[in-house]
């Protein structure tokens, strides 16, 4: 697969170049500088082509998926999945993807981000996250036999001891620091499911990082047992049209008006995760 790299000076001509092929988002100046872009969709689309190491296109699905293993089963959450070494103890799975490459490869198959959590200094209150809605489900084997199911499953609501009955999921797309990096390389925050400003993916409601506030655990029951491979389905949501960038929520009772966690709180985790 041929590859161009994406740096300000020349998003206009990538822009010119895949207009049939890349979004006009992804060839523009939104996209993190230095992230890499597939120049040349596959030849079969209906087959499922490996986009970068642990992340998959399945073209004729419309959806991503990604390489992970099970590395927490019990306890409360602050993430769905992270990158390796990073947040291994809040976070049900680690992905072996990089989340730069899970960005390029939604958005390559049209998925629209929007913007993580956001502080609105001026009114003094939290933003919820925004983008496109997506649908987020894990496949792995029980008893010998593939099971697919939502990752809901593997939830639990804290305030109804019950596995949530659904969650909003939106492209977020995380953001690019001063120093012009990928905070969501450097954080791991892949699939976050609390108030992360450097979240990939997130709910389109707040929910404070709180340790004692925590509105989502682990479902033991129904996760299988560390170190089990999986792989999570990221797709567009299928068969109500142009799915809309949405991001105006209304906050759970338990959140709290205050700045969103981020590299700040979590540490800079650059060095152990290859960023």
């Amino acid at each position: 697969m041929t590859r161009v790299f994406c740096s300000s000076t020349e998003c206009m001509t990538l822009r010119s170049m895949n207009s049939k092929i890349i979004p006009s988002f992804l060839a523009g100046c939104f996209l993190p500088v230095g992230i890499a872009i597939a120049q040349e969709a596959p030849s079969s689309p209906k087959r499922l082509k490996e986009f970068s190491e642990g992340v998959w296109i399945n073209w004729s699905a419309k959806s991503v998926e990604l390489d992970a293993k099970v590395v927490f089963r019990e306890g409360m959450l602050e993430l769905v999945a992270c990158s390796p070494r990073t947040r291994e103890h809040e976070s049900i799975v680690a992905v072996i993807g990089r989340p730069r490459d899970i960005y390029q490869a939604m958005g390559l198959l049209g998925m629209e981000p929007g913007t993580p959590v956001r502080y609105d200094e001026k009114n003094n209150r939290l933003i919820p996250p925004a983008g496109e809605k997506i649908q987020i489900d894990v496949r792995y084997q029980e008893k010998g036999k593939p099971k697919t199911v939502p990752i809901t499953k593997w939830l639990i609501d804290n305030d109804t001891n019950r596995p949530p009955r659904s969650i909003t999921w939106v492209f977020a797309g995380s953001r690019t620091n001063q120093q012009g990096r990928f905070t969501a390389d450097l954080e791991g925050t892949v699939i976050s499911v609390v108030d992360f400003d450097t979240a990939l993916i997130s709910p389109a409601s707040l929910h404070t990082a709180d340790n004692e506030l925590l509105w989502l655990s682990a479902n033991t029951k129904a996760i299988p047992k560390i170190g089990t491979k999986c792989r999570l389905i990221v797709s567009r949501l299928v068969g109500k049209g142009k799915q809309k960038q949405i991001g105006n929520e209304t906050s759970r009772v338990k959140t709290q008006e205050k700045k969103p966690a981020g590299p700040q709180d979590g540490g800079n985790r650059a060095e152990n995760n290859g960023g």
